[in-house]
């Protein structure tokens, strides 16, 4: 049955001409702007999480987007299979020429409805960036819906932008962050307009953090969180 859903979404994908997300829009140019405004520093935070999965079993990686860091996890992680969830399907086909050779490795899909997933499947949930497209309703809404199929003792590793306590990095998020939002909401219509509430919708859903680094005066975090217990 998985199989089918895959081949309905490869011919859904291949179709696919109208766009489906507001990110199909940044698809061309996200990682350069990216690169340019905050250096090497997301991909680090990304890969420094990536050391904390295992070596076998099944993750599930939300909103992965172009997939710049998925060779990189795939190299590292051999036998460790992904499922790859990216609304924008234009994203999804920049990530998918990343990884020839690998292609049984990674499932894509737009819709977790697509993965099928199983309960307790989940070894570890990567939310690189993405809890931040969201308002902190929704958010806490999208969290039960990826992380009820997480093992109980599984990872969930999150890299994200947060406002310090502290100074000077609270300042310059007060200023970085509104206008990264503005831009996005003008270049493509994000309708989201400010950070949400992450830490508090994980720590809602049962899980607590274990480890953090920070980057840029605490404006980047890469945190790995596990069920309180």
């Amino acid at each position: 049955m998985r199989s089918f859903r895959r081949l309905l979404f490869t011919i859904h994908l291949n179709q696919h001409t109208k766009l489906s997300a507001p990110f199909d829009k940044a698809a061309s140019w996200y990682d350069r702007l990216a690169t340019l405004v905050y250096g090497q520093r997301l991909l680090a935070a990304q890969r420094e999480m990536l050391e904390e999965l295992p070596e076998n079993g099944r993750v599930l990686w939300v909103g992965g987007g172009t997939g710049t860091m998925l060779p990189v996890l795939l190299e590292s992680r051999p036998h460790l299979h992904v499922d790859y969830l990216e609304e924008s399907s234009r994203m999804i086909s920049i990530a998918a020429g990343r990884i020839t050779g690998r292609e049984q490795q990674v499932s894509f899909a737009t819709s977790l409805e697509y993965l099928e997933p199983r309960e307790a499947e989940y070894d570890a949930v990567l939310l690189f960036f993405v809890m931040d497209v969201f308002e902190t309703r929704e958010l806490s809404l999208q969290l039960q819906k990826w992380l009820r199929y997480a093992n109980p003792q599984g990872k969930v590793l999150v890299a994200e932008f947060c406002v310090p306590a502290e100074q000077p990095g609270r300042m310059l998020a007060k200023v970085l962050i509104p206008t990264m939002y503005s831009f996005f909401r003008l270049s493509i219509g994000m309708s989201n307009t400010r950070l949400p509430d992450w830490k508090g919708c994980l720590e809602e859903q049962g899980f607590q953090e274990v480890k953090r680094t920070e980057r840029l005066l605490g404006i980047i975090l890469s945190a790995c969180w596990q069920v309180k217990g």
